[in-house]
């Protein structure tokens, strides 16, 4: 059967954002309702772009005697640092959309995406970001101000483009493998309050998002090296999460 429609949840491997919609829209054509931008150059490899933004920030430094298997040591708090002084100024992401969302206006008024189609900005949860690149102890004095920061990105990007243009969809990545619970690779912060924390945030960064915005969240076992993190035994904790977010956010998602 062919299908009627595709989704793409925002990595593509091509080269710029103006090839990523050509060759889409050449492809899939009218099965396209949302458009990502394939997050080429700096955000190809997902979060890692935002590494040198934490690290390049005062209150951050390298924590060196932690393991770092991948060349990216740990990042701690830099001493005397006050916590309720840390602040985030802008993240790229709506800085990113908002050029991109150029190059999607003209590809479609081009004829070479949907007329209906929408610009979709495929965005990490605030805790996929902290989690892996700090100190489990700093984490959550540094996890509030980025996430702040993260929703003015949102609000940023909802600021910036026609919200009948516009859907916004969270990737949903760490907190689907914590939620599994099966990667030893990943710390849980959370003990046995781990699923409520999780929808904590949420039912803030869907909160976030316009009504007349759509709204998604990309359930990810994660990619490295062309494979999961752990590779889901069934689709039951897939089904368990999305019927969990869907009466914490309360809303239609897309």
């Amino acid at each position: 059967m062919v299908p009627d429609k595709v989704h793409l949840v925002g990595s593509i491997a091509l080269d710029s954002v103006e090839e990523v919609f050509r060759t889409v829209g050449g492809v899939l054509g009218r099965r396209l309702r949302r458009v990502p931008d394939g997050e080429p150059g700096g955000r190809r490899l997902w979060i890692s772009w935002q590494y040198p933004f934490l690290r390049a920030q005062a209150f951050l430094r390298p924590d060196f005697s932690q393991p770092n298997p991948r060349g990216l040591p740990p990042l701690m708090l830099a001493e005397g640092t006050d916590p309720s002084e840390i602040r985030f100024g802008e993240l790229g992401y709506a800085r990113e959309a908002r050029i991109s969302y150029q190059d999607f206006a003209a590809a479609r008024g081009r004829g070479e995406l949907p007329a209906d189609a929408r610009f979709q900005v495929s965005l990490p949860t605030p805790l996929a970001v902290i989690n892996p690149f700090c100190v489990m102890r700093d984490a959550p004095a540094v996890e509030g101000p980025y996430e702040s920061a993260m929703l003015r990105e949102v609000d940023a990007i909802c600021r910036a483009i026609p919200h009948r243009d516009l859907c916004i969809q969270w990737d949903i990545c760490i907190e689907m493998l914590l939620w599994d619970g099966r990667w030893e690779g990943l710390r849980n912060p959370f003990g046995s309050d781990l699923q409520n924390e999780i929808l904590h945030r949420i039912k803030r960064l869907g909160e976030a998002v316009p009504a007349d915005v759509e709204l998604g969240f990309h359930l990810c076992y994660g990619d490295y090296d062309a494979k999961h993190f752990v590779e889901p035994l069934d689709a039951g904790r897939l089904v368990e999460v999305a019927n969990r977010f869907t009466v914490t956010v309360g809303r239609p998602l897309g």
